[in-house]
């Protein structure tokens, strides 16, 4: 079916007969909007039809491919112009012409223009060859998780009123239709080509497609998670997220900012801003952190709109112009590195006066202290300390004056503020622990609950039974059918090993505690284990603490003849033996064992009398 175009002797005005053109639609629920700009075109001079009155010399029929709701200007390369998504023009004479179009989207209720684009080809003027248009577009579909999985599952030619048309997907297998379905199995690149026959007219055209697996991270909210700090100098206020995402990792998410600074004005960029207050006062900010995907970002020819995986305001307020108050404004800071912190005053504010004294003073939290707007602090061993940062303000009435002006008035305050943060110390943010109750053969594991986020948590009894969990925290009870000595294990982690390749995460932490539970097999259903003094009574020896760190302690309740204790790796290498150990109790020292499991035997000249596993843990 070819194109109907009328004229008024001054102008043409083009009018589309139905072209039964299609495009590929996003399978997202509901139909595409309007597409994005685009100012690519073609020449439909051999499909369109024109009035018998109408002079075909040197004309041509140009039409967008654009559809969506834009604004078209047509440079035609001869000194003359036009609007509208199809346009015919008489050119002054046969010969190539470059041809320009731009498109952009109108301002409908925003305060800015959406997008723009242009374009510009050679356009052949001259006697009538017939040219078939081959070009086409992929069918996508997108699945609707957050963030959608896009795959290409057909191709539909742009034109349909053609005889014929041939596919190669580039795969090895070809088919035949204007519209046809085909899915590509393996990931790779493939060279998809259209091969269209006309009545007068044939064309080919190619286009080259990626197919690759998902590899897109987790988009929950943590991709517009923000954290503000702002610097002040005279009335210009700079504002930085300092959560910064290595979104350039997975191909189409992208970050963007929007800051509104309270006095009307609104900015759009990167996660650091500035802005120029006219007047002194207190204004509220608010930053809007938004993440979005886009199901294009390598496909040819897809016209699927972005998608907005989160978006999360946050509000902040600063003062301009003078105010005491702010001259105590701080934040606690610290770069660690093992037990080394370095802390300092995180918010620097340029008062552009000098009549101002500053004074800091530290609390780290373990009844030592410091000063400085920057100090350093050595720890004398990992864990939670609540650090104090208190920031004192004092106006100097005597400022270095010129000349021999005397002034003996105190310097008074005029502010003081205190800041905490607590913060973790040692080689890993993650620390798991738990305590076990026993009665006979069934035991109570109790897991503290850990201050920072865990999404996976793992609980093994040492006898095949496992419990996992989303949470810390885990309370179980477990029943043993069998005598023997069972370690038990817990992990936390930030997310399972599974999940960790796909997600960018600003930290991550992992760790892992054992303790063991022993169960005889004359006492089982009655009060047995690690935690039971009369267990230990009733079979004559003790084997302690365990965990253990630098000190064992072996209590005998009565010996024939010396014992000695062997301990071996769970390879079954001997890593360590004592002997002449006598009835009574004995300290023994292995701080020469690494951290892991052990298994150590007790035997006395003729037997061994015990068995069992220890944990160091240091």
């Amino acid at each position: 079916m070819k194109k109907l175009i009328t004229y008024n002797k001054s102008f043409f005005i083009a009018f589309l007969i139905s072209l039964g053109l299609s495009f590929a639609k996003i399978a997202f629920g509901q139909s595409e909007p309007p597409a994005g700009c685009d100012a690519s075109f073609r020449d439909i001079t051999a499909i369109s039809v024109l009035p018998a009155n109408i002079p075909w010399n040197n004309l041509v029929v140009l039409e967008a491919n654009n559809n969506g709701y834009l604004t078209y200007t047509w440079d035609f390369g001869d000194g003359s112009s036009d609007t509208g998504r199809t346009v015919i023009h008489h050119f002054p004479k046969e010969g190539q012409f470059l041809v320009t179009l731009k498109v952009y989207s109108p301002n409908i209720g925003v305060l800015t223009v959406i997008c723009e684009d242009k374009k510009s080809q050679w356009i052949t003027v001259g006697p009538k060859t017939g040219a078939c248009d081959a070009s086409f577009q992929p069918k996508i579909i997108c699945t609707t998780s957050i963030p959608p999985i896009c795959s290409v599952v057909g191709f539909e030619a742009t034109q349909k009123e053609y005889l014929s048309y041939k596919w190669d997907f580039g795969d090895g297998s070809i088919d035949t239709g204007a519209s046809v379905n085909h899915s590509f199995t393996q990931e790779g690149r493939y060279l998809v080509t259209l091969n269209v026959l006309g009545k007068e007219c044939e064309a080919s055209q190619s286009q080259l497609f990626t197919k690759s697996g998902p590899h897109f991270p987790n988009p929950d909210s943590t991709l517009c998670t923000a954290k503000l700090t702002h610097s002040i100098r005279g009335n210009t206020v700079e504002m930085q997220d300092e959560i910064v995402r290595m979104t350039l990792v997975y191909d189409g998410i992208s970050i963007h900012h929007t800051w509104a600074w309270g006095d009307g004005t609104i900015s759009n960029g990167t996660q650091k801003d500035s802005h120029a207050y006219a007047k002194p006062g207190k204004y509220l900010v608010k930053v809007t952190k938004t993440a979005l995907f886009n199901p294009c970002y390598d496909k040819p020819n897809c016209k699927a709109m972005p998608l907005q995986l989160c978006s999360q305001q946050y509000t902040y307020e600063v003062t301009i112009g003078e105010n005491l108050e702010t001259l105590c404004a701080a934040s606690i800071a610290h770069a660690d590195s093992g037990l080394k912190v370095t802390f300092y005053n995180g918010l620097i504010i340029d008062h552009f006066r000098n009549d101002v004294i500053e004074r800091y003073t530290w609390d780290f939290g373990d009844g030592t202290s410091g000063e400085g707007t920057k100090s350093v602090h050595y720890y004398s061993s990992p864990g939670h300390y609540k650090v104090k940062l208190t920031k004192t303000v004092l106006i100097d009435p005597c400022p270095p004056l010129p000349g021999d002006v005397q002034c003996k008035a105190l310097p008074y305050e005029v502010c003081s503020k205190v800041y905490e943060e607590n913060i973790y110390v040692g080689a890993s943010l993650c620390k798991a622990h738990f305590k076990i109750d026993q009665v006979g053969n069934k035991i109570t594991v109790t897991t503290d609950k850990a201050s920072f986020a865990i999404g996976y948590a793992k609980l093994d009894f040492g006898d095949g039974d496992v419990i996992e969990s989303g949470s810390s925290y885990i309370k179980a009870t477990h029943t043993y059918t069998k005598a023997g000595s069972y370690p038990i294990c817990f992990r936390m982690a930030t997310v399972t090993d599974e999940v960790l390749p796909y997600v960018y995460l600003p930290y991550y932490c992992t760790d892992t505690f054992c303790d063991s539970v022993t169960i005889a097999e004359q006492n089982l259903g009655n009060q047995t284990g690690i935690s039971d003094p009369t267990f230990f009574q009733e079979n004559n020896v003790r084997v302690y603490p365990n965990p253990a760190q630098n000190k064992l302690a072996v209590e005998v309740k009565y010996a024939e003849s010396d014992l000695i204790l062997q301990v071996f790796e769970e390879s079954g290498k001997k890593t360590i033996e004592f002997s002449g150990l006598k009835t009574g109790l004995q300290e023994l020292d292995i701080a020469q064992l690494d951290n892991g499991l052990y298994f150590y035997t007790l035997q006395d000249k003729e037997k061994i009398v015990r068995k069992g596993k220890i944990m160091v843990s240091k």
